[in-house]
């Protein structure tokens, strides 16, 4: 089925262009000389001799503390050693760059992946540019449809689901995106795809069909997690919050019913979802609708259990409300003492706790703290007796400055330098 997918595709030349940045990969220490040929099968001859590979991270000399995602960047197409580490941490800075509106970095991310994250990106990026790029928008939608052919079965279903959402947004031909749903192979990834599709409904309508996608799920007898849904959730969040800027009683009664079809839909993903939960909360009561906040924050009380990583989030974003709402006061001993508790867990965490820790003293007013709490952040990756997670440890701290607007120090863009240097990885 990939396959016939991948011929029925049209092979402009600006399709051409698209599809041949992704070719590099094998350099890019993932995929194989003979996953490379497989990719091109059916590209003219001329065309395969013309591939060319994608320009380099960002140089050592082009760092800037203003720009911590290209640090991050840096850091990341450092890590060798475990192509998924590398894959995923190169991910999240492509998210990243879509979050900030660097649509140029997030396509160059995406050219340099080499597992199924590289057509999940591309279909960010279509999703993003649909509105102002509805062309280009269908170019990186064939591209990555191209590329289910090369994937594991469980990834390709991944991508499948992403690619009946957008392919649907962007009024794709309706019987491609029909045989992308039914080629779905796991119960749970078309669970993801069908709630997709509501939410598109629901966007026109107000209203999402929450009874159709639970009948389905029971029909199913879904027991694994589905951290798809969380997109769902989120989706229908925004179009909440887009109904509440109008002054019609009648949308507001529909924004209430989308952010109550969003809880039930976190309640039956299986996955951890506070961190969804007190970031939506933070967005509602920035709109000025308080009482939906509230309710947000009290649900993602009741789900307070989360690894590590989110944990350390939470606890900032915690502080982040608290402050929206005047009572930052109240937080600061809490925080010294969570603090604390995370300075005992194993060093691989130390980066990552660290740097979310500075960031919840930037929002509370101490700039020398979060400072000190930064440059210990690095220097604890950089300490690290296994680079690849000295670099992991160090891109995420990048990271966080990048999410919260933190500048990198000149103190942590010295360690982040000596880091590459002596690995010899200075460009």
């Amino acid at each position: 089925m990939n396959a016939v997918l991948f011929l029925s595709l049209k092979i402009t030349p600006a399709f051409l262009a698209v599809f041949l940045s992704f070719a590099h990969i094998a350099a890019a220490g993932g995929m194989e000389d003979a996953g490379i040929e497989k990719a091109l099968e059916g590209l003219p001859g001329d065309v395969r001799k013309s591939v060319r590979l994608v320009p380099n991270s960002p140089a050592l000399s082009s760092l800037s503390g203003e720009d911590p995602l290209s640090a991050a960047l840096h850091l990341a197409s450092r890590i060798t050693g475990d192509s998924d580490v590398w894959n995923r941490q190169m991910y999240q800075c492509g998210k990243q760059a879509l979050l900030q509106g660097r649509l140029e970095t997030a396509r160059q991310v995406a050219a340099k992946l080499t597992d199924y994250r590289a057509p999940l990106l591309l279909l960010d990026i279509a999703e993003k540019e649909n509105t102002a790029q509805p062309a280009k928008s269908l170019k990186w939608l064939q591209t990555a449809a191209g590329m289910t052919r090369m994937l594991k079965t469980w990834q390709a279903d991944i991508v499948l689901a992403r690619l009946v959402y957008v392919g649907t947004l962007l009024k794709h031909d309706m019987q491609i995106t029909t045989r992308w749903w039914q080629s779905i192979k796991d119960q749970e990834t078309k669970l993801s795809a069908s709630a997709g599709l509501l939410v598109l409904e629901s966007a026109q309508t107000g209203v999402f069909d929450f009874p159709k996608l639970k009948a389905e799920y029971v029909k199913y007898g879904v027991a694994k997690p589905i951290p798809e849904l969380l997109d769902t959730s989120r989706r229908l969040f925004d179009q909440a919050l887009d109904r509440l800027t109008s002054t019609d009683p009648q949308q507001h009664k529909l924004a209430a019913g989308l952010v109550d079809s969003a809880c039930a839909v976190l309640a039956i993903s299986n996955v951890v979802h506070a961190e969804l939960l007190m970031e939506t909360s933070i967005r509602f009561f920035k709109a000025g609708h308080e009482d939906v906040s509230k309710q947000l924050f009290e649900l993602a009380e009741k789900n307070f259990g989360a690894p590590h990583e989110e944990e350390m989030r939470l606890i900032y974003k915690l502080v982040e409300l608290w402050t929206l709402r005047g009572k930052a006061e109240t937080v600061q001993p809490a925080l010294a003492g969570a603090e604390t508790n995370m300075r005992k867990l194993e060093p691989m965490y130390l980066p990552f706790g660290l740097a979310w820790y500075a960031a919840s003293w930037h929002m509370l007013g101490e700039p020398e703290k979060s400072s000190s709490l930064l440059t210990e952040a690095v220097t604890e990756a950089a300490k690290n007796p296994n680079p690849r997670m000295g670099y992991v440890g160090a891109s995420e701290v990048c990271l966080c400055c990048a999410k919260t607007g933190m500048p990198l120090t000149k103190s942590m863009l010295d360690i982040i330098i000596s880091m590459s240097a002596s690995q010899g990885n200075e460009e």
